[in-house]
């Protein structure tokens, strides 16, 4: 395990990574996994993606496969050819996702270059944030977040 990562190269293979920080700047050709306090992917993944991380940035060109990921913040920008889970806090999704998209989060923002071919099926504290020129092309469900209630009996977010 590795507190900082940092791979400029291509990989031909699938990759795991863990660690504090992990940043992957070059490309996969298979799917990639990991598991790290900190996660950026700049680089094109050719298969898919699977991981937790604390704070999460899919920058790349594109995610050739599907993506299932968990996280407090989690940002995608990258294109998404496959279908998209998250389970995380606070989600941004600013690309194409080509697939169905079920989230489970506290709050969802789909940016302006957002563009769900498939249906969205979403919990949240409130409904989707969706900024002007986001667009999803199949059905929409909101289911919202039920309150959890802790033993003592205070409710907890």
């Amino acid at each position: 395990m590795f507190n900082k990562f940092l791979s400029r190269k291509f990989i031909t293979a699938a990759a795991l990574f863990a660690g504090g920080t992990v940043t992957v700047l070059g490309d996969i050709e298979g799917d990639l996994r990991f598991g790290a306090g900190n996660v950026t992917i700049q680089g094109t993944v050719g298969g898919d993606v699977v991981g937790a991380a604390g704070q999460l940035s899919l920058n790349g060109e594109s995610i050739g496969g599907d993506v299932a990921v968990a996280g407090g913040s989690i940002s995608i920008t990258a294109p998404i050819q496959g279908a998209l889970r998250i389970a995380g806090g606070d989600i941004r999704i600013d690309a194409p996702i080509a697939g169905n998209v079920v989230i489970k989060a506290e709050s969802l923002t789909l940016g302006p270059k957002a563009a769900l071919s498939g249906n969205l099926t979403y919990t949240a504290n409130e409904p989707v944030t969706m900024e002007s020129g986001a667009v999803v092309q199949g059905a929409t469900e909101f289911n919202e977040r039920p309150e959890r209630v802790s033993k003592a009996g205070i409710a907890a977010a």
